[in-house]
């Protein structure tokens, strides 16, 4: 089922892809504050001065996750992250290069890199479904 924010967010993109070339990088942050998660897309963008690099799109929604843990926030808004990454992926002449993803959790970046089966099975589910469609090396 698709998150209809990351939908509406995503349909602005499709209307200006013409003047977007993310065929090089792309910079996915993620990031929680209080209860709302914050993903925000850089890529390079044409321009009359040659090619820059700009936000391309943001993404802000509420926590459907109930975690009290800020770190399980946290690593939560990094699944949102590739969500957006995904999505972004799918739209019809855009072509992605690398992608790159930063979040300034440490507890969820350790997650990724470090994936154990002493983690509690709530963090190995998210943990596993950002692995499923990124490499632990496209953190930072």
């Amino acid at each position: 089922m698709k998150d209809p924010i990351i939908t509406t967010e995503l349909s602005q993109i499709q209307k200006h892809k013409d003047h977007l070339k993310i065929d090089n990088e792309l910079h996915i942050f993620c990031t929680i504050i209080e209860s709302t998660y914050q993903i925000r897309v850089y890529g390079e963008v044409k321009s009359m001065g040659g090619p820059q690099t700009r936000l391309i799109t943001q993404v802000e929604t509420k926590s459907k996750f109930e975690y009290k843990s800020k770190a399980k926030r946290e690593l939560a808004a990094c699944v949102y992250g590739t969500r957006v990454a995904t999505s972004i992926a799918t739209i019809p002449g855009i072509e992605i290069g690398t992608v790159n993803f930063w979040t300034n959790s440490l507890n969820a970046f350790y997650w990724i890199k470090h994936q154990t089966s002493r983690t509690e099975s709530d963090v190995r589910l998210r943990v596993y479904e950002i692995l499923r469609t990124t490499k632990p090396h496209q953190w930072s």
